[in-house]
C-alpha cells in the first residue's frame, strides 16, 4: 500500500502521534443529529504531546506515565525531560519512541 501511494502521489506519507492515558468521558450529544462528544483532559494532553513531535523531530511521543504501564520491548525510549504543558500545574515526562527492529508484515506492500 505504501509503494502504491508513493507511486501515485510522488511523496511518502508521514504520520505523527502523541499518546497519554487517563479517564475519558464520552456521551451522545444532540437532538436531531447525534454525535459522540468527548470531554476530558486526557485527550487534550495527548493532543499537546502530539503537537511537540516537530519540535523534537520525532514521529511518536508518549507521556512518562503511559510508558511505565507499557511493555515496549520492540522500541527504544528516550526521555526528553519533564515539561509543564500549557494549562497544566504539574510537569509531565515526555519520551520519544523509536522502533528497534523492523516489524514483519504478512503482506508485501
Amino acid at each position: 500500500m505504501r509503494s502504491k501511494y508513493i507511486a501515485r502521489h510522488q511523496l511518502e506519507p508521514i504520520s505523527k502521534a502523541g499518546i497519554h492515558h487517563g479517564r475519558i468521558v464520552a456521551g451522545d450529544m444532540g437532538i436531531i443529529k447525534l454525535d459522540i462528544a468527548y470531554s476530558v483532559d486526557t485527550l487534550n494532553t495527548a493532543a499537546m504531546i502530539q503537537g511537540m513531535c516537530n519540535k523534537y523531530h520525532s514521529q511518536f511521543l508518549v507521556s512518562g506515565s503511559l510508558a511505565k504501564l507499557m511493555k515496549l520491548s520492540l522500541f527504544t525510549l528516550k526521555s526528553l525531560g519533564s515539561m509543564t504543558l500549557r494549562g497544566k500545574k504539574e510537569s509531565l515526562e515526555i519520551l520519544s519512541v523509536e522502533q528497534n527492529k523492523p516489524i514483519k508484515s504478512s503482506s508485501s506492500s
